[in-house]
């Protein structure tokens, strides 16, 4: 017979002594811890956890413009739960700040519209009719490390053919709460970055 159990014939039993009053309330609070801890268990069993390392993931680094290279965004597909998770990266700052937000779509959204939508937000070639997600989640400015960087070379980018110094830099998420029964799973990853190179004198 468990706590919980027992507690509930307690509080159910009839009487009036003072012993019998002060047993009822202890009864009763443990009854109530328990039916609490059992409502949190079954709203763990409904949440999600968004896993951007997981099965069935596309990532996509968009880096490039027409007149050169621009801070890296990195989108990370998860098309059976129509959301898109996007991680931005400074390229003026050698610290490479990182931020990010979690973009979620109606139920039903393909993973080809998704790729629609991840193409309007990085190049000039705009797809005419895209889903609009239902909602965006900030991810907190802590959430989100820069771990470490290193220069792997140059590159030359846009019709001026500048110079950048190219980087790959690692970075890590935190697990993060995006509602009650929404989480973005924590992981690590790196990205390429390139930085502009300052003009010649």
């Amino acid at each position: 017979m468990t706590v919980c159990f027992m507690a509930r014939i307690a509080i159910q039993q009839k009487g009036t002594s003072m012993l019998h009053v002060v047993r009822t309330s202890m009864a009763l609070a443990l009854f109530l811890a328990c039916s609490a801890a059992a409502f949190a268990d079954e709203a763990a069993k409904d949440s999600v956890i968004l896993k951007v390392k997981g099965d069935g993931v596309k990532k996509f680094e968009a880096n490039q413009t027409q007149i050169g290279f621009s801070s890296t965004s990195i989108f990370y597909t998860l098309a059976s739960q129509s959301v898109v998770v996007v991680i931005h990266i400074d390229n003026t700052n050698k610290k490479f700040p990182a931020g990010g937000k979690v973009y979620q779509f109606a139920k039903g959204v393909t993973g080809d519209d998704l790729g629609k939508w991840i193409n309007n937000q990085h190049s000039d070639a705009l797809y005419p009719e895209v889903p609009e997600p239902v909602a965006v989640h900030q991810l907190p400015a802590d959430s989100i490390k820069t771990l470490s960087s290193k220069q792997v070379g140059q590159a030359k980018g846009g019709f001026r053919g500048e110079s950048y110094e190219k980087y790959t830099v690692e970075f890590e998420a935190g697990e993060t709460e995006l509602t009650k029964k929404l989480k973005l799973g924590a992981f690590k990853d790196s990205a390429t970055v390139y930085m502009e190179l300052p003009a010649a004198k």
